[in-house]
């Protein structure tokens, strides 16, 4: 096993560049590394209106992942999993604001198919409002699956498995932290299985955030038990008290 962090494009920028985080990470010894699509000019309330991130331009996007590529062999760290923009949806915005959304999530994908990334991490679809949520669980199961779907052809074009993520809400006013989305490992298994049938392959897996199942009070070695090695492709390791 590997020695990996997850690094964040807006920290990357704070370091000097690609080249600098890398030789930082070198140092420090990282071996491999998760790259996250987090960006200083991505904001909620753009996305909710539908304003396009300057990331996502061609020129800086293709331009920034062939800098990834080519300090990854200068350094020798492996870029092992990719995480996308989040949210991957925002209740209440524009159509085209989570059309656009949608769009991120097809060219992070084209990204990791470019740089031979394995694995993706996209997190599912709802509503982060524990006090006044505004889809059903019906609605956010078929709103789940309307999205993922979407995603198979290019998952199958660039050979890249989409792993969900176990999530949390929040009471905005308490600030009490609630169970979410595939936060329950059952639901977990349920969505994995039901689109990898629907993909006819195993275009999906699951990566279990241990910081997101602790703040649950999740039994996290149940939670890897029910997911097994099929399921449980990725993780986000965090110290915890």
């Amino acid at each position: 096993m590997k020695i990996s962090t997850s690094i964040h494009h807006a920290n990357i920028e704070k370091l000097g560049g690609i080249d600098a985080t890398f030789a930082a990470l070198k140092e420090a010894g990282f071996e491999a590394i998760e790259y996250a699509f987090i960006t200083p000019d991505i904001n909620w309330e753009d996305m909710k209106a539908g304003k396009h991130s300057k990331f996502f331009e061609d020129e800086y996007f293709w331009n920034n992942a062939q800098e990834l590529k080519a300090a990854s062999l200068k350094y020798g760290i492996d870029l092992v999993q990719c995480h996308a923009p989040m949210p991957s949806y925002i209740s209440g915005a524009t159509e085209e604001g989570n059309a656009l959304l949608r769009n991120y999530m097809i060219k992070s994908i084209q990204f990791c198919g470019f740089l031979g990334i394995p694995y993706i991490v996209i997190h599912p679809l709802f509503d982060g409002s524990f006090r006044f949520p505004k889809l059903t669980k019906e609605d956010e199961i078929t709103l789940n699956f309307d999205f993922y779907c979407s995603l198979i052809t290019a998952l199958k074009a660039n050979d890249v498995v989409c792993c969900l993520e176990n999530m949390f809400c929040q009471d905005w006013k308490t600030k009490k932290i609630y169970s979410a989305i595939c936060s329950d490992m059952n639901e977990a298994a349920y969505y994995i299985d039901g689109l990898n049938r629907i993909a006819e392959s195993e275009c999906f897996g699951f990566c279990l955030d241990i910081g997101h199942a602790s703040l649950m009070g999740a039994d996290i070695p149940a939670f890897i038990h029910v997911l097994g090695n099929k399921r449980l492709q990725a993780l986000h390791v965090h110290d915890t008290d």
